[in-house]
């Protein structure tokens, strides 16, 4: 587009000249986003984004900014302010955020450049790092997540990361990754001036102090006052205390609570429910192993939690069956992979942990292997045989396995 030449005998009005005010409503009319971008998504091969993330991208990086330094500092202040834009890396395979993306719908831009990241950079309040714990080597990812999403959206990415501790990373005494945020100065500048007020950083770090109880390599740096790291820290990073009867309640509970979740149709807040219990057992298993609690835990205990756990195990690969029955066919590739996870993730834990003398009950096995076949037939698995066969095997001529196995073969 060619530029637009000024009218001759027009004096032109410096921005500068305007009233602070005014230029600050400028500001957020170029600059803030108030509304959400329509719910549309499409498959770029690695995960589903939404199409109209642009409108998003146009916001953060208009040529105002590019007029001169003051007009830049004040812009930034007021988008940092009003946007509140979280910036996040992820240098772990983490599957299953993906998929909670597309179920959710958190909108975000997508960072492809390393000059993109130095220009948005700037514009975020706070940053979250997803790395591999120091006692693991980790899994290298097909593709580093580098996104922004407004930190309004943060407790849903905080939900996608606690479904993505499920089977992510070769098992360990501390959480399947660390998570480091840091909560950003303005411009780079460190200077007790650009402080964070106490109240702000309180609200910035909401999330995840209701989300992220329980995740041992949970890390705050960045411009956040010693007192509020040293009151937040410890409820999310804590070590369990165990009561053996309590906890098997607790767990009981939880899952009956997602049951009911479930069977009202709410399936996604039914499958973080189940995560977080699954992720407590996991935890205490490992954290029992690795002798990191001093009592003493009865073979009874355990095999407990490892039967809690496979019924757990069972009642994700329900919400998974249910997603894959709504999902396309690129999306039940992904859908698959979670569920091999799922599947396999009760028996990996066994090994790991040396409980070698668990056995499911005969009855839970078939059931878990049955919704195994389901989710292979709808995925055009070929596994889906062999799990219709062991269900069989537990249960010989049991109806719905049978029907199943009929609709595997016609497949």
């Amino acid at each position: 587009m060619d530029p637009i030449a000024p009218s001759p005998g027009l004096i032109p009005l410096p921005f500068l000249n305007l009233p602070v005010n005014v230029r600050q409503h400028i500001y957020k009319m170029l600059l803030c986003t108030f509304e959400d971008p329509p719910e549309d998504l499409i498959d770029n091969g690695l995960t589903l984004v939404p199409i109209r993330i642009a409108k998003l991208q146009h916001d953060i990086h208009p040529q105002i900014l590019r007029t001169c330094r003051k007009i830049n500092h004040e812009a930034t202040v007021i988008m940092r302010e009003t946007n509140l834009f979280v910036m996040v890396t992820g240098v772990i395979r983490l599957d299953e955020p993906r998929n909670c993306f597309f179920s959710n719908y958190i909108p975000m831009i997508r960072i492809e450049t390393e000059q993109q990241v130095r220009d948005f950079r700037k514009a975020c309040v706070m940053t979250h790092e997803i790395c591999a714990s120091t006692k693991t080597s980790g899994v290298s990812p097909d593709e580093p997540y580098k996104f922004m999403l407004l930190h309004r959206h943060l407790p849903l990415l905080c939900a996608a990361l606690v479904v993505s501790a499920i089977g992510t990373l070769p098992y360990c005494d501390e959480m399947s990754a660390a998570h480091i945020v840091t909560l950003e100065a303005y411009d780079g500048d460190t200077s007790k001036s650009s402080s964070l007020s106490e109240k702000r950083q309180e609200k910035l770090i909401a999330p995840y102090r209701s989300e992220f109880e329980g995740f041992m390599g949970f890390q705050l740096k960045g411009n956040i006052s010693d007192e509020l790291k040293d009151a937040v820290l410890p409820g999310i990073t804590r070590s369990l205390q165990l009561n053996h009867e309590g906890t098997i309640h607790g767990l009981q509970s939880m899952e009956a609570k997602g049951n009911d979740f479930f069977a009202a149709g709410d399936a996604e807040n039914a499958n973080q429910i189940w995560c977080q219990a699954l992720i407590k057992i996991r935890r205490i298993l490992t954290m029992i192993k690795g002798e990191l609690l001093h009592e003493t835990h009865e073979p009874e205990f355990i095999y407990q939690l490892m039967n809690i756990y496979l019924d757990l195990s069972s009642d994700r690969l329900q919400y998974i069956i249910k997603a894959m029955q709504m999902a396309g066919i690129q999306q039940r590739k992904a859908l698959f992979r979670v569920l091999s996870r799922t599947v396999d993730d009760p028996f990996e834990i066994r090994k790991h942990c040396n409980l070698e003398g668990w056995a499911p009950f005969q009855q839970k096995l078939a059931e878990f292997r049955y919704r195994e076949a389901i989710g292979c037939r709808l995925a055009g698995a070929s596994r889906a045989q062999g799990a219709i066969e062991e269900a069989l095997k537990a249960m010989p001529n049991h109806p719905q396995f049978l029907e199943e196995q009929k609709k595997i073969r016609r497949v």
